[in-house]
């Protein structure tokens, strides 16, 4: 791990080359990503929903498909967002729509990088750029929203550790209209900083009323029931997903609703407790650091259809912690981090054995060391505080 650590110093890598060095890396992987969806070597499923859902209402047509729980299963609000890039058509809205989100994820690494390690933000940009790639480039590839929603949390934990709370609440009541993956931050934000108590409820009346500045009354009431109805058959998935209900089935154990909705609010007063904890015995910005990432992976385990790119929401924290192990030569913590981080990348149709239960366990993993590493850096602070 020493070698990896001095990388940099051995290819004369400082800051301003470091930060060189992983911008033409973002920008090589969406090249080479773009001339491949371009060529017709990718089928983006995803992406082609959000674009249906995006001229169904600009039609003013049915949004969901109620028979299943595949197609489009978000709010509205997502659809209205889908709107401009379905307008803009192949090849400029599917392309801008990856360039927007793939430019949010990389700022959203930086500004994260500089909170952490101001001194050395530079080399963990590079770091966890080369690290964080792995986990989202399905997202480019598919064009998903997770990817989106990944590059949010992100700039959120920023603007929280920077006190922008206006901000911070308007990425927020975005990111849960895009997709309602983003609740399990929003609430935890709405219980955990008191500037927003009020701000967020504002702000989420402002994203529900929304569709009627554009739309009649009828046809948005319709929607937000049949949305209703989506979520709810998406809450009784047909499948196993990569959460920890996979996790328990490829173990042999298949876990029955009552007993997972059980596991599910135990773990949900767990991650609030340690969010507390964090809250209270850390200071910024390694409380907001550990609020998102408990939140994101609280959310990978316990969201019904978690999906392998689900785990972009947690890869850039698991780059951003890896990059700090490695520039700290924590040679045992590194391996573990760098372990996870490959879990998160490997793709299940090359191996597919590792489909359902790889990915969870290594989100386990990466929850104990977010343990561990949050009350020894409590300690640490109340012995300087001494």
């Amino acid at each position: 791990m020493k070698l990896l650590a001095d990388l940099s110093d051995a290819f004369g890598l400082g800051a301003t080359r470091a930060m060189q060095v992983a911008h033409v890396i973002w920008a090589g992987v969406f090249a080479v990503m773009t001339f491949l969806l371009l060529a017709g070597y990718i089928h983006a499923v995803p992406y082609h929903e959000y674009q249906t859902a995006g001229q169904r209402w600009l039609a003013h047509q049915p949004l969901y498909d109620l028979t299943n729980i595949d197609g489009f299963q978000y709010f509205p609000q997502a659809a209205l967002v889908f709107a401009p890039f379905a307008k803009l058509g192949w090849p400029l809205g599917d392309v801008l729509w990856r360039a927007i989100g793939w430019g949010l994820y990389a700022l959203g690494i930086w500004r994260l990088a500089c909170q952490l390690k101001p001194a050395q933000a530079a080399i963990v940009y590079l770091y966890a750029t080369v690290l964080a790639i792995g986990p989202a480039i399905g997202n480019l590839v598919n064009g998903q929203a997770n990817l989106w929603l990944a590059a949010l949390s992100l700039h959120i934990a920023v603007d929280l550790i920077e006190q922008r709370y206006w901000r911070a609440t308007a990425l927020l009541a975005f990111g849960f209209g895009l997709k309602p993956l983003l609740g399990v931050l929003l609430l935890l934000v709405l219980v955990l900083y008191r500037p927003m108590t009020w701000r967020l409820p504002l702000a989420l009346c402002v994203v529900f009323v929304s569709p009627w500045l554009l739309r009649d009354h009828a046809y948005v009431m319709t929607q937000y029931r049949e949305c209703l109805t989506k979520l709810a058959l998406c809450a009784q998935p047909d499948r196993q997903f990569e959460d920890v209900r996979g996790l328990f089935s490829s173990l042999g154990w298949t876990m029955e609703q009552p007993a997972y909705l059980v596991l599910r609010a135990i773990a949900a007063l767990g991650v609030l407790a340690l969010c507390v904890f964090a809250r209270r015995a850390l200071r910024e910005p390694q409380s907001s650091f550990y609020v998102t990432a408990f939140a994101t992976s609280y959310l990978m385990l316990f969201n019904p259809r978690t999906l392998s790119t689900s785990y972009v929401m947690t890869g850039a924290l698991g780059a951003l912690l890896t990059a700090r192990y490695m520039l700290e030569r924590r040679t045992r913590a590194a391996w573990i981090a760098l372990a996870v981080m490959l879990a998160w990348t490997i793709n299940y149709h090359v191996l597919p054995f590792v489909e359902h239960w790889l990915r969870p366990l290594a989100c386990l993993v990466f929850l104990a060391l977010l343990v561990y590493e949050m009350r020894a850096q409590a300690r640490s602070q109340e012995l300087a505080g001494l």
